[in-house]
């Protein structure tokens, strides 16, 4: 199947807010604006992030990295925010590189 699995929309959906913090002029005291923290209020949302909706996600192979980066999106970003834009922009491309990483790294299963 070509549709993308469940970290794969995880990693776009966390590429997106990180473009849209990137988008905004920062103003002081650099504090995250409403869009981006309604952003990732709605991956957390559409994602189930603390409901476990990702515990059953489709691909067995990529369900623990989901799972995983979900978790550490949930703990560092959307449920104890920092106060800086700066701060959140940063921990976000943590999570998205690292995500990024290990779904390379992630055996591609054929599904037909």
């Amino acid at each position: 199947s070509l549709l993308p699995t469940v970290a794969e929309r995880l990693l776009a959906a966390v590429h997106e807010v990180v473009l849209l913090g990137l988008s905004v002029t920062p103003s002081p005291p650099d504090a995250p604006p409403a869009a981006v923290t309604d952003a990732l209020n709605k991956i957390g949302t559409a994602f189930g992030l603390s409901s476990g909706k990702l515990a059953r996600a489709d691909n067995p192979e990529t369900r623990a990295l989901a799972v995983g980066w979900g978790a550490a999106l949930l703990r560092e970003c959307i449920a104890s925010p920092p106060p800086t834009l700066s701060e959140l922009l940063a921990r976000l491309e943590a999570v998205r590189a690292g995500l990024a990483t290990e779904l390379a790294a992630a055996p591609r299963v054929a599904r037909v």
